[in-house]
C-alpha cells in the first residue's frame, strides 16, 4: 500500500508566522487560528513613552481605551507594550504595527 499526505501552505503576510499543522490541539490564540489583522501606520508619528490604544470586541461596538506605557520610544517598544494587553498578537514591519486577533478589533493608536 502506497499512501502519502501532501500539503502546500502559503503565508500571505509579510511575517514569519509559526504554526502547528499536525500537532496537538491548537492554542486558540496561535497564529494559525487568527483570521483578522489590523494595521497601524506609525510613520508620521513622533513616538512617546505614553500612548493610548483603542479597540473594541467583535460583539460590542463600545470602544475601550487603554493607557499604555512603553519602555522605549521605538516601534518594538510599542509592540512589546501592546502584547502585554492580551488583546491580540502584535508584530511590526518597518513603521507599521500589526494586530492579529479574532476577538478584538484594533481601532487606533493615539499618541
Amino acid at each position: 500500500m502506497n499512501s502519502s499526505i501532501n500539503l502546500k501552505i502559503t503565508n500571505n503576510t509579510p511575517f514569519e508566522l509559526p504554526t502547528s499543522i499536525l500537532g496537538v490541539v491548537p492554542n486558540q490564540n496561535a497564529f494559525n487560528n487568527i483570521n483578522y489583522v489590523y494595521e497601524f501606520d506609525m510613520s508620521a508619528e513622533t513616538l512617546t513613552l505614553n500612548f493610548e490604544f483603542r479597540y473594541k470586541t467583535q460583539t460590542n461596538p463600545t470602544v475601550i481605551v487603554e493607557n499604555v506605557v512603553s519602555a522605549s520610544t521605538t516601534i518594538l517598544g510599542y509592540v512589546e507594550a501592546l502584547n502585554n494587553l492580551n488583546v491580540g498578537i502584535f508584530d511590526y514591519s518597518g513603521n507599521t504595527i500589526y494586530m492579529f486577533s479574532n476577538t478584538y478589533i484594533g481601532v487606533a493608536i493615539k499618541i
